[in-house]
């Protein structure tokens, strides 16, 4: 049966610059991450999606999504819970609200340009930070798709990268939302790029407006 103990941060150090993250290999189980590859691949149903003028991918809502036994428990209470705690002592921080879940889709050419992931809606209905896991059959440089930390003072697509994370099967980038924040996600070259990104929002009353 697949539970909460399928995630390990073990090991995950928060780096400081260019702004507050970790990044973490071997983060989920071989069997959770080959369930969740096989329901991308198989039954998700795609949405696609235009970013405000960054790029497109395609998209699906886990919370209303029919996941099957195998994964139903990664929007259950219990696992979401084990995240929030997780990722707070991570952060150093108290994470209580409400955890949305993502997947995205990627093919080849498709980029995604350089944001922050900032909210202008008020403090208490801001999410705060965000748990990426990268989930792949086979990942080489050659295939493109890597994450690129920003310079956070010249938010652009031609920023000048300061870290570059390589969206290896099972790996995990977590990070805290803030104005240099600044990330973006080079061209897809070869093959399907997959991810599972989890939300956090500070307070229960966020849940209102997901």
């Amino acid at each position: 049966m697949l539970t909460a103990n399928c995630v390990h941060f073990e090991g995950a150090v928060v780096e400081t610059s260019p702004f507050r993250y970790f990044s973490i290999e071997n983060f989920i189980d071989e069997d959770v991450a080959s369930s969740l590859l096989r329901w991308f691949e198989r039954e998700a149903d795609w949405t696609a999606k235009s970013i405000a003028g960054l790029g497109t991918l395609s998209s699906v809502e886990l919370h209303t999504s029919e996941l099957g036994h195998q994964l139903d428990f990664l929007t259950g209470e219990s696992f979401l819970s084990h995240l929030r705690r997780q990722m707070g002592e991570v952060f150093g921080t108290k994470l209580e609200g409400f955890v949305d879940l993502t997947a995205n889709r990627m093919t080849r050419r498709q980029e995604i340009g350089a944001h922050n992931d900032t909210s202008t809606l008020p403090p208490a209905f801001r999410f705060t930070h965000r748990l990426v896991l990268y989930l792949n059959h086979q990942y080489s440089e050659e295939y493109g798709g890597a994450l690129i930390l920003a310079n956070a003072h010249s938010p652009s697509q031609s920023a000048r990268a300061q870290k570059r994370i390589l969206p290896v099967h099972r790996s995990a980038f977590g990070f805290e939302i803030s104005e240099s924040s600044y990330h973006a996600i080079e061209p897809v070259l070869k093959g399907t790029r997959y991810s599972l990104t989890f939300t956090f929002y500070p307070s229960a009353g966020a849940s209102n407006i997901v």
